[in-house]
């Protein structure tokens, strides 16, 4: 016989098979639920009864390490250094820079604050985790936009 033959056979066999199923009057779907026991002791009101929570002191050590360890990452990071480029008055001359200095491969970003009712923009260049890196990039960038820029800790 050929394959499509075995091909065949199968599928009639499955529909076959299917009518069965289909057509089966067991009441599986309908039988019924047996009758929950309700524990009485639940009934008396929570305040009567005595709480006792465990709490584990591996579980509250590491919170108090993580809390520790993302505090110290607000705000400055002392981890990383970044290179403030310049301010800006306009988001024009910001995207100026920025997009210049992306094209030279830095990794750049922007950070827009209000001072005095007026947007600021400042251009930064960063982070980096090595200072001495992150002085080499300020001569380059200083060379490149004729600015003076600040070698500073990262801010998040």
């Amino acid at each position: 016989m050929s394959k499509a033959s075995y091909i065949c056979i199968a599928i009639i066999v499955s529909f076959i098979v299917l009518s069965f199923i289909r057509n089966d009057e067991s009441g599986f779907e309908t039988e019924s639920i047996p009758e929950l026991q309700i524990n009485n002791e639940l009934d008396k009101p929570l305040l009567d009864m005595p709480l006792k929570l465990y709490r584990d002191p591996e579980i509250k050590e590491m919170e108090d390490l993580l809390e520790k360890d993302f505090s110290e990452l607000k705000g400055n990071n002392k981890l990383a250094w970044s290179i403030l480029v310049d301010s800006y008055s306009t988001q024009e001359d910001v995207m100026k820079d920025f997009i210049l200095l992306n094209n030279k491969g830095f990794k750049a970003y922007i950070r827009d604050s209000i001072i005095d009712g007026k947007v600021i923009y400042t251009l930064n260049v960063g982070p980096n985790i090595n200072e001495e890196t992150v002085k080499s990039i300020k001569k380059e960038v200083q060379a490149l936009l004729n600015v003076s820029p600040e070698v500073q800790y990262y801010q998040d």
